[in-house]
Formats: structure tokens, C-alpha cells, sequence
């Protein structure tokens, strides 16, 4: 890249300073808005209307006929905009919109979306934004847009036409629709093909012509910049990529070798002009791959939609600044739907009236429903008067958080919200002191206890106070009873579980075998279980386990290098040591370990800490020190592959002893360090590591404990004609092995949040 180091500072300054700003603008209110501005050719400008109105004249002459038959005329006064909410007709102004998709739609505009930084004063001096003809817009008068001055500041290009139309065509024509561009049917196919090859490349002679090529250069997006690149890159090869030209041979009738053309024989040299847009272009590339990184590095991926009055600084998440008025509003939608389109979250947080304005929207706006994320609803009033939206299917991952001491919103309604969108339903404890309803956005990431969705949001007994106003004392105090009663109720229905699975048969089955346990000849006291201790180990819990709870939990094998994975290509039958996850949480990787192989096969032996099996290493079951002749382990990789066992134990021979039903025996069965169910699953802290042993396993992806950031970097160039020779499995060093071994295995690189970060399909 052709930054130099004081360069990459001030960028790095931009986008922080950036960030702070937005921040700080939240903190203020709805100072300044992002809408947008929809033109064929240029960003917003004032500009006066063009036509004017026409009516029917019967008396006017008819230009065909030179007679009085009638004819459209010009209404005099009308070439101006008029809208209800302006005071006085605006005779030049610049329209713009929280929705260029909507515009473009509805109000038949195509062309460029450019994007802007509106101050609040601005649209209210203009009249503020209104619904017209299905689509938002505010239309600011000249004079005003002349005053603003610096303090509209200008984004860049949002998107260009064909991005525009791909947007609009789900809407028009349904999801998965695209209308092939048309061609000329009278060329011969290899015309064909350099007609299309034109078509898509960028045009020049434009660029040359400006006479403002830095300020037009900042507008292209960084796929428009390599094109324009390529392009010089076709006129000069030579000097711009090394590759010597190639001359092309005329012939004339009768000749056998020709001579060559002669606008081939030579490359010219780079004039100036081209030169200054080969570096200007080369400049902007280099600063939009870096502005890239340095705002995915900054971004957060978590926003809200939040409460009435409770904006977004509020809750400390980035979201849009709805109205707050007493039923959510039209620019409450346009706003919900431009963020999710633009800002891309991967989960939203709906709070109370914030859960009413997501429902609005995926009723009135149904292809936005497809930009929503996961969703976790805190106290959502989505059933109170804010909106008669009705509560949609929520995607996977979403989840309900509610208060029972919550005397705004009743805990019944959220209920309902979890029931009827199939999400989870959590009640969060609550103080009833009037402050629950905020308070419960503490419990988004856990602390509330799951209940059942549907039974809650039946129960007779939870009061429900509709759609306005607060609970009385009674209904409060009756809302508390029962949500303890539906905890209690929780609780004693996971105890029963518990009771009903059988840690007991494990003691029981590894007393049994206690005379395997040990050197030979000698009373075993805790220690190396041995051999023979160690299968009786395995064989009591392949018996007692529940294999198919244990299935749904996500196995990674760590290593500290990229290049010890190469060795386990081939190896699926050998048993692998994992560490375990829940479905969903982050993949944890132990101390030192930075590279990981998601597998996915049969669980064998399983503890909380893996210091509790202590399975050791390769050369333990491999080297000099295994304990099987040459002949025996030729034998087991023939087979069955590497078995792994545990080296250490405590005595269980006394286990036998306990009895079923009696509590302090069920409590000592339990009383091991094993992984057997959901039950006896203790979630480790990140001081412990829990281990699993897998058999027959098969890999699911390689998953990065580091490196993320130049593997997404690596990714991002591979798409980049510049750098693509230097990227993924050309890529130097540690990287470029990390995407050999995707290929090798077939399988993607995730980071442990479990995003997809590369995949060789």
C-alpha cells in the first residue's frame, strides 16, 4: 500500500474522531440525521422545477391542426413545488429522504444515492419530514440549504443506480428476481463479447474530462476505483503491471506473416493527466481498504431500538432516534428501516415502545423483515397502544427479558410476545420499586430464569393491565406472587428432571470395577487408574451418559500452531481432546492455544476440568513411552484408531455402597468431576478448561483464537486485483497455511463468535 505512517495516523484519528462525534451527537439528541439524495449525474444541489403543471383548454389551438380542437396547456404559477406542510410555495430546493428505496419506488426517481448529515434545525426550518405519496421526504428551500452551508456535511456515494435497482427489484418483483440486461441481436458472437466486455468497464474518457478529478475520485466506491484502475492497466501494461505488450499481425490477401499493427508495435508513455489520476486513484484505493478495517475494528455490532424518552446514549447502544410520540409514527418506520439497511446490526436489543416501532415495521415495510437480527425484547410494550402491529415470527437466536416487578409493562404481555414471535422466555427478578422496567436491561445477557412461553402467556393468574397506564398496588403485588411462583415452578421441574437421570448407575457401574483400577497387585487409592482403570472409566459412561444432550454441545481441538493440525488430516479415528461449548456461546480456547479444529463426532469421556482427566499427549499413547509393542500399535491404527484414556482417578470402590433416593448418596453420586448430562454440566470460568474426548469425528471448521484481523484482511484482498497473488493460500507465513489447511479439509475459518470469516466453496 502507498501509505505512509503519518497518513495511516491521521485515518486511524478520522474514524476515531468520527466515532467520538456520533457518540456524542447521541448523547445531545436527534442533532444532525443521515438522509440521502437520489441523482443521475451529480450529489444534491438546489434546483428549480422544471415543468409546470397541465390542464385541458378546449379553446386552445391544436399544434397538428392549427384549429381550435383543444390541446394540454401550461398552468401559469406552477413551476414551483407546493406541499402542505411548507408555508409558501419553494421555486428551487433540494429534496432528500431517510429512504432512497421508497423514493425511487414510488416516486419514479433513478440514479445515484448520495448520503448526508442533516442538522435537526434544517429540516424543521424546511418544513420537517412527511409521508408523500408513499414515500418520506423533507424539501429544502435554497435559501435554507445555502445557510446550513458546511454544516450539511456530505458522506460520499451511498450506492450507485444498479445498487439502487437491485434494492428495488425484491420489492417490485419479489425476492430472488433479476431482469437480464438487454443485448443487441444483430451482432455475431464475437462482437457480442466485446460489446459486453465494453459495457462493463469503466468509463475514462468521463474521468479525463472533469476538471475536478480529486473531489469526483472521493465519490467512487472502492470496486469503481479498481475498475478505473484496470482500465489504465489495459493502456499501459507495461508500465503499470510489467506484462510486455503483445503485438497484433495484420495481414493483407496473399500474405502468410503480415506485420505488425502499428498502434501495437509500441506502449506510449503515461501522460501527465493520466498520471495524476493513476495516483490519486491508487491513493484512494489504498485509504478505502484502510478506512475499512479501521471502522470494522470500531464497530459495534450490537444497536437498539429504544424507549420512549430512553434514546439511544440512554441505553449505551448506537440505534436510530425515534419521535417519541404516543403511536409510533411514519418517520419512526422510515428511520428503523434505513438503520437496519445501512448499519447492518447483527443482533438488536428491542426495548419497550422500541419493540412496538420493529413490529410497525416488518408490518408496514415486509422486506425489511429480512435485515432483522436476532432480537432480544426487554420489557417490550409491543401490545400496549403504542402500535396495532401484530407480533411477527421472530428470527432464531431471539429471546424475551422481562421484570416481574415491571409495573409499566405487564409481565403477561411479554409473555405473550415471546409465545407468539417462538422466541425464549426469561422472567428477571425485580424490586417492584418502580424503577424495574430500565432495570431489567441489565438481564439482556443472562441472569433471568426460563420459563415456559406459552403456559406463562395462558396463566390465569398474572395480572394484565392493557394497553395504557401503570399497575395498581394489587395487580403489582399479585404480578410479584406469581412470577416467584413460575420461577419456583421452573426450578422444581429441572429438580424432578435431575432426579430422573442417573449419575448413580455411573458410580455404581465404576465400583464394579474397581479391581481394574491400578498396577497389578496393588490396593489403588486415587491416582493413575491405569489401563485397565481407564476403559472402565469410558465403558461407565458410554452406559450412563446422555449421548444425545452431549451431541449438541461444539467440540474444538486447540493447538498452539497452524502447523500442528496439518498432522490430523486423515486421523478421524483417532480420539481428539476438545474443549466443550453450549450452542450459541463463544468458542473458548484454553491459555496459549490460538488455532482450533471444530469438530463434530462421538463424545467418549467428558469433565468440567480437564485437569480431572489429565489425557495427556501424542507421545503418551505414540512414542517410547505408550506401553504397546510396534506390532500392537500398527494394529490400533489399522482399526479402531488412537483411543485415548484418563490418567487419574479417584477410588470409586466404595460407590457401591450408596443407595438410590437417598439424598446425601444421590448428592455424592453427583460428586464427580464427569460431564454425564445437562445436569452435571458446570459452565468453567475462564481460569478452567474443560476437556472432551471425540471419536470418529469430523472437521467442521478451523477456528481463529487469533490472527482474525489479517485473515479478514487476507479475505478482503483477494478480491483486489493488486493484492490477490499475496492473499489466502499465497498469502506469507502463518496466514497463507491457516487457508491451506481450509482447503485441505474442506471446511470454512470461523473467529469464536462463530463467524464465517472464509470457505473455499
Amino acid at each position: 500500500m502507498h501509505i505512509t505512517e503519518l497518513e495511516l495516523r491521521r485515518l486511524i484519528a478520522e474514524a476515531m474522531t468520527g466515532s467520538l462525534h456520533e457518540k456524542a451527537v447521541r448523547g445531545q439528541g436527534k442533532d444532525k440525521r443521515t438522509l440521502y439524495h437520489i441523482n443521475r449525474f451529480r450529489p444534491a444541489r438546489p434546483q428549480p422545477k422544471m415543468s409546470y403543471l397541465q390542464e385541458w383548454d378546449p379553446e386552445a389551438f391544436d399544434p397538428d391542426t392549427g384549429k381550435r380542437d383543444g390541446d394540454y396547456v401550461d398552468v401559469p404559477g406552477t413551476d414551483n413545488w407546493k406541499r402542505w406542510w411548507i408555508k409558501s410555495p419553494v421555486n428551487s430546493g433540494v429534496f432528500l429522504t431517510p429512504n432512497p428505496v421508497d423514493i425511487a419506488i414510488n416516486h419514479g426517481r433513478s440514479g445515484h444515492v448520495y448520503a448526508y448529515k442533516v442538522p435537526q434545525w434544517v429540516i424543521e426550518k424546511s418544513g420537517g419530514l412527511h409521508r408523500y405519496d408513499s414515500g418520506s421526504e423533507v424539501l429544502i428551500p435554497e435559501e435554507v440549504w445555502n445557510e446550513a452551508g458546511s454544516e450539511i456535511e456530505f458522506l460520499g456515494k451511498s450506492m450507485d443506480k444498479e445498487e439502487l435497482w437491485k434494492k428495488m427489484m425484491p420489492s417490485l418483483f419479489g425476492r430472488g428476481h433479476n431482469r437480464p440486461a438487454t443485448k443487441p441481436s444483430w451482432m455475431s458472437d464475437k462482437e457480442l463479447e466485446r460489446w459486453t466486455a465494453g459495457q462493463n468497464k469503466f468509463n475514462l474518457s468521463g474521468l479525463r474530462a472533469t476538471k475536478h478529478p480529486e473531489d469526483v475520485i472521493k465519490l467512487l466506491k472502492p470496486d469503481e476505483v479498481r475498475a478505473a484502475l484496470n482500465r489504465f492497466e489495459e493502456e499501459y501494461p507495461e508500465a503499470l503491471t510489467g506484462k510486455k505488450l503483445k503485438p497484433e499481425w495484420e495481414k493483407q490477401p496473399g500474405e502468410r506473416k503480415g506485420f505488425p499493427s502499428l498502434s501495437q508495435i509500441g506502449e506510449r508513455p503515461i501522460n501527465k493527466k493520466d498520471q495524476e489520476l493513476i495516483d490519486l486513484l491508487k491513493k484512494q484505493l489504498d485509504e478505502s481498504i484502510l478506512r475499512s478495517m479501521i471502522s470494522q475494528m470500531l464497530r459495534e455490532d450490537t444497536h437498539a431500538f429504544h424507549g420512549y424518552k430512553f434514546g439511544p446514549s440512554k441505553i449505551g447502544l448506537p440505534g436510530p432516534e425515534f419521535d417519541d410520540e404516543s403511536s409510533v409514527t411514519a418517520d419512526d418506520v422510515d428511520d428503523a428501516v434505513a438503520w437496519l439497511e445501512y448499519e447492518e446490526p447483527t443482533e438488536l436489543v428491542a426495548f419497550s415502545r422500541g419493540s412496538a416501532v420493529l413490529h410497525q415495521m416488518m408490518q408496514d415495510e415486509p422486506s425489511s423483515a429480512g435485515r432483522v437480527p436476532p432480537v432480544t425484547y426487554v420489557s417490550p410494550a409491543a401490545m400496549r397502544d403504542w402500535t396495532s402491529a401484530p407480533v411477527p415470527g421472530a428470527p432464531g437466536g431471539s429471546k424475551v427479558v422481562h421484570s416481574m416487578g415491571d409495573n409499566i409493562v405487564p409481565l403477561k404481555q411479554g409473555c405473550q410476545v415471546a409465545s407468539r414471535a417462538g422466541t425464549d422466555m426469561y422472567i428477571a427478578p425485580g424490586k417492584a420499586d418502580g424503577k424495574d422496567h430500565v432495570r431489567t436491561l441489565k438481564y439482556r445477557n443472562g441472569g433471568g430464569t426460563k420459563v415456559d412461553a406459552v403456559s406463562c402467556a395462558d396463566d390465569p393468574d398474572l395480572p394484565d393491565w392493557g394497553g395504557t397506564g401503570n399497575a395498581s398496588d394489587e395487580e403489582l403485588a399479585q404480578q410479584v406472587k406469581r412470577g416467584k411462583e413460575l420461577v419456583a415452578e421452573h426450578f422444581f421441574r429441572e429438580f424432578v428432571k435431575l432426579l430422573q437421570e442417573d449419575p448413580m448407575g455411573f458410580v455404581h457401574d465404576l465400583a464394579a470395577a474397581s479391581e481394574d483400577f491400578g498396577q497389578e497387585g496393588e490396593m489403588f487409592i486415587g491416582g493413575d487408574p491405569g489401563k485397565g482403570g481407564g476403559k472402565a472409566i469410558k465403558r461407565a459412561f458410554n452406559a450412563n451418559a446422555d449421548h444425545q444432550w452431549l451431541s449438541t454441545l461444539d467440540t474444538v481441538h486447540w493447538t498452539e500452531s497452524a502447523h500442528s493440525l496439518e498432522y490430523l488430516i486423515g486421523k478421524s479415528k483417532d480420539e481428539l481432546s476438545t474443549t466443550m461449548s453450549l450452542p450459541g456461546d463463544k468458542l473458548k480456547n484454553p491459555p496459549g492455544m490460538q488455532i482450533g479444529l471444530w469438530v463434530k463426532g462421538r463424545i467418549t469421556l467428558a469433565a468440567n476440568d480437564h485437569d480431572q482427566l489429565f489425557t495427556g499427549k501424542w507421545h503418551d499413547y505414540m512414542g517410547s513411552h505408550a506401553g504397546y509393542t510396534d506390532e500392537e500399535q500398527e494394529q490400533r491404527q489399522r482399526s479402531s484408531g488412537i483411543n485415548k484414556l484418563p490418567h487419574v482417578s479417584k477410588d470409586y470402590s466404595r460407590y457401591g455402597q450408596l443407595k438410590r433416593g437417598d439424598e446425601f448418596a444421590e448428592k455424592m453420586a453427583r460428586n464427580t468431576p464427569y460431564v454425564l448430562d445437562q445436569s452435571t454440566w458446570h459452565q468453567a470460568d475462564w481460569s478452567n478448561t474443560n476437556e472432551a474426548l471425540v471419536d470418529n469425528w469430523n472437521p467442521v471448521g478451523i477456528v481463529m483464537g487469533k490472527w482474525v484481523e489479517p485473515i479478514k484482511l487476507s479475505v478482503q484482498s483477494l478480491g483486489d486485483e493488486k493484492f490477490k497473488d499475496q492473499a489466502g493460500v499465497n498469502a506469507p507465513g502463518i496466514i497463507g497455511k491457516i487457508f491451506e489447511l481450509a482447503v485441505e479439509f474442506g471446511i470454512p475459518i470461523f473467529d469464536r463468535d462463530r463467524n464465517e470469516l472464509w470457505s473455499p466453496e
